[in-house]
């Protein structure tokens, strides 16, 4: 399909027939031969797909990404290559945030973060396709020693889906943050158990209705704060029913947009208190102003230090985990407390449930069900009482009947083997009777068999079978 030629001064030049019949040509300048035959088969392969009409192949793709601008423009100028677009990160970004109508607010915010992250890294005027792997895991490496690790994830996680979008749109070959890793997971050292005295501090802290209303939907009801407050309206509660209505925004496309919290009694007083204090007519809990968010945690931290606490990592979120976190500890089934928390089971244990230290308490106090340095408790006795009133066997009838211990009388037992199996002789065991003769029974048992065991042997005489507790046999 394609052929080298060689030119005079160690020149090379690969010729190719395209579509319309006519000779094509890519001239090399000066290389070797075994550079120049490996650009031909890259060739052959871009020729044949654009006669075919099929996708470019990967090998190709990825070696077409990679050759400089001078030879890129050449192929492109014999139709082998698309043009390469000059296609700036942030002017992409900015385009690609504002053709995406379906986007929530909140994740048009984050985006903007994100815009904000890679143009202080790359700079107003780098280009989409030249960003390499090599300079993804430096910016990755960058976000890392600048931000939280969940926060440099997500970024990371955003900038994924920008250079995908890219890619559909054919502006790059390749996405240079594919084999970066952007699931967000949780992070032990910056969670916090706000406890019920804590929570009552903050809210002696304050006269405001408003405030203290946040601080109850936030740890006495699992609210994301502000995103799910600012739709709350007087009208989604349900006094006589006890619970209210939530709409999410983030779960918006999913089946969790819109859930029902119960009001608990901790709740129902701050509610009360806020709707008397609510001006006339007004069906809106909050009026929220732009860049609620920050102002908001700017408030609760200062409120913990006004409360005589020292402020904890994450503000609203560990009220939030703190929340769910009780309602598993009193017993709550986690598919009812993730529903009412609007998250998952995966979800909630990951980033949510939390070890307090009411569970070291308890545990030292009780210990293991009643049982504390190796003595029996209640509970062990009761539930060996139990088996013992089950252990009744009538042997004729199948029914389990318990018999008082007898003398062995005539009966003969081999002395314990230096193993963990006794037998009963032979000869004990008779022809006649409810099952075959056996040759020997074995049983399992311990160095010493308990007061509970039973053994099942035939009489002498060549009588039925019977049941004997063998009482501290050996």
């Amino acid at each position: 399909m394609a052929s080298v030629i060689s030119d005079p001064n160690g020149r090379k030049r690969i010729q190719f027939v395209d579509a319309d019949g006519f000779r094509r040509t890519v001239r090399l300048g000066k290389c070797d031969l075994k550079t120049a035959e490996a650009v031909k088969v890259k060739v052959e392969m871009l020729l044949s797909a654009k006669l075919s009409g099929a996708p470019i192949p990967q090998e190709a793709a990825h070696w077409l990404g990679g050759v400089g601008q001078e030879l890129y423009e050449k192929l492109a100028h014999v139709g082998l290559a698309p043009p390469r677009a000059e296609e700036r990160i942030i002017g992409f970004l900015d385009r690609y945030v504002q053709e995406r109508t379906d986007l929530a607010k909140r994740t048009k915010e984050l985006f903007q973060r994100v815009r904000a992250a890679l143009l202080a890294f790359f700079g107003p005027d780098k280009r989409l396709r030249d960003v390499s792997e090599a300079e993804a895991e430096a910016f990755n490496r960058w976000l890392q020693g600048h931000y939280a690790e969940a926060t440099a994830r997500r970024t990371i996680g955003r900038t994924k889906q920008l250079w995908n979008a890219a890619r559909k749109r054919k502006l790059v070959l390749d996405n240079p943050f594919e084999s970066i890793p952007a699931a967000v997971r949780g992070n032990p050292a910056r969670e916090h158990y706000v406890s019920l005295e804590e929570t009552q501090k903050l809210l002696e802290a304050t006269r405001d209705p408003t405030t203290r209303l946040l601080i109850g939907l936030s740890r006495f009801a699992g609210l994301r704060i502000p995103s799910e407050i600012e739709n709350l309206r007087w009208s989604d509660f349900l006094w006589d029913q006890g619970k209210f209505c939530v709409h999410s925004p983030k779960l918006q496309k999913t089946s969790k947009a819109i859930r029902w919290v119960p009001i608990m009694p901790e709740l129902e007083e701050l509610l009360r208190e806020a709707w008397a204090c609510a001006p006339e007519g007004e069906d809106k809990v909050f009026q929220l102003s732009k860049g609620t968010d920050t102002n908001l945690r700017t408030r609760l931290r200062r409120l913990i230090i006004r409360a005589g606490l020292t402020p904890w990592p994450r503000l609203w979120h560990s009220m939030r985990a703190s929340f769910i976190t009780d309602l598993i500890r009193r017993g709550f089934p986690e598919y009812v407390v993730t529903d009412w928390a609007g998250n998952s089971v995966k979800v909630a244990r990951e980033h949510y449930l939390m070890t307090t230290e009411s569970y070291f308490q308890e545990a030292s106090q009780k210990g293991l069900g009643g049982i504390r340095n190796g003595g029996e408790g209640g509970a062990k006795s009761g539930a060996l009482e139990a088996q013992n009133a089950a252990q009744q066997v009538d042997v004729c009838s199948g029914k389990i009947e318990k018999i008082a211990s007898e003398p062995l009388g005539d009966f003969q037992v081999t002395q314990p083997l230096a193993c963990r199996n006794f037998l009963l002789q032979k000869d004990l065991a008779p022809r006649p009777g409810l099952e075959p003769g056996t040759r020997r029974l074995t049983a399992a048992c311990s160095t010493k068999l308990s007061y509970r065991g039973i053994v099942y042997c035939g009489l002498p005489n060549g009588g039925a079978f019977r049941c004997l507790y063998l009482s501290e046999l050996f």
